[in-house]
């Protein structure tokens, strides 16, 4: 026979057990996200890596064409159960059904653009999903513009829930930063002429910190924009649009932009792929962007664009190769950090570069004194030039060989 303390022990120690056991038989599955890439984004050619990082924001340059896709695990193994897939306003919004759509204030959303993959049969312990940019920022209608719920500059949790459903189950989430605000829009720009040139200046204002000269905080750089465009001109992107065949299929086109959108920090309601074709101007004074003109497409600012992404350093470009005599109308677009450009600021009047004459072009063109190749010395006739009136005629000739410098505009 046990002794009575030795029977309480075992049974104690059965009793413990218990709990263990029962935990163990009702581990619940997990969802882990292992891989998260992206393809696509005409952004991506501006990387050394020709690639962007997850942890980069979706802007509005990435949403018309970039493929965001998922691969993970699921632990442990099944394959009697599926993956259903959500977009959410934290990680754990769409673990409860008062938090799902079509619940009022929901704060989960269906990726119902997905069809048939929405609901995903788990293949052994493993699943890869493709999922449009643009669906993880609005999945309700796939624009470029989030829920109210979500901040144009937060981020969302693609969430896989496993099916059939059970609350009690933890679900698996992987954050996307969203950040499509537009920059603010560049306040003022000013134009003047020089000889083939033209010398433009603007101004950005941070009003947050009460409108000093600071730009704001989140500005990387400028694009200045000619009327007519110059083809001489280092302008332009290095990024290549993308092209239809990125878009997903059966999903809503995407389509124009809302022209009264001007706002400081609009977001885009859509992303533009084609402008509408402008008549020519009849004069300079005329001459304008197309209603739809969208900064954000990328072949649409190569169209019109007359420099390089210039950096936040400096308000002042001299725009050359230029046509002397010919008009033209200039305006700035900022760029931010997540590669989302201002709306087009306001048009300069016109200028007109006009050649610039000074003395020693003069001087060429008259090929000289007397006649003589340009440049040389030439002998007066005898009696013309004597005594004082040479040597002095030799200094002067001999100031304008060596002073060969134009006058330029700064």
């Amino acid at each position: 026979m046990l002794r009575p303390s030795v029977s309480l022990a075992l049974c104690l120690s059965v009793f413990s057990l218990v709990p263990s056991v029962a935990s163990a038989q009702a581990s619940p599955s997990s969802v882990a996200f292992t891989n998260v890439y992206r393809t696509g984004s005409p952004r991506a050619l501006e990387q050394p890596s020709r690639m962007l990082s997850r942890d980069l924001p979706i802007g509005l340059r990435d949403c018309a064409c970039e493929v965001w896709t998922f691969e993970g695990t699921i632990t442990p193994a099944t394959t009697a159960r599926s993956l259903e897939w959500w977009v959410g306003t934290s990680a754990d919004a769409c673990r409860t059904a008062i938090n799902r759509f079509p619940a009022n204030n929901a704060t989960c959303w269906p990726l119902e653009s997905l069809g048939n993959n929405r609901i995903l049969p788990i293949a052994s312990n493993r699943f890869s999903i493709a999922i449009p940019a643009r669906w993880l920022i609005d999945p309700i209608a796939g624009t470029c513009t989030p829920p109210p719920q979500v901040s144009a500059g937060s981020s969302v949790h693609l969430t896989g829930l496993l099916r059939p459903p059970d609350d009690a189950v933890p679900s698996g989430s992987v954050p996307v930063t969203v950040s499509v605000m537009r920059p603010r829009v560049v306040e003022v720009v000013t134009a003047s002429g020089a000889e083939s040139s033209a010398i433009v200046q603007w101004q950005h204002i941070r009003t947050e910190d009460g409108g000093t000269a600071q730009v704001p905080d989140n500005t990387t750089g400028y694009y200045i924009l000619c009327l007519p465009r110059v083809v001489t001109a280092d302008a332009g992107t290095s990024s290549a649009a993308c092209g239809s065949s990125t878009t997903d299929a059966g999903m809503t086109d995407v389509g124009t932009v809302d022209a009264s959108d001007s706002g400081d920090d609009a977001g885009l309601s859509d992303v533009v792929t084609t402008m509408d074709a402008s008549t020519e101007p009849t004069s300079c004074a005329s001459a304008v962007f197309p209603t739809n003109f969208e900064p954000n497409d990328d072949t649409q600012l190569n169209q019109y664009a007359c420099s390089p992404l210039l950096p936040t350093g400096s308000n002042r470009r001299t725009i050359t190769g230029l046509a002397n005599g010919q008009s033209y109308r200039f305006a700035v677009v900022a760029q931010d950090n997540a590669g989302n450009r201002s709306v087009v600021s306001s048009l300069t009047p016109c200028v007109s570069p006009e050649e610039v004459t000074d003395f020693w072009e003069h001087y060429q063109r008259t090929t000289g004194m007397n006649g003589a190749a340009v440049g040389a010395c030439s002998a007066a006739p005898v009696g013309a030039v004597s005594g004082l009136g040479a040597t002095v005629a030799g200094l002067l000739l001999a100031s304008l060989s060596a002073l060969r410098a134009r006058r330029r505009a700064p």
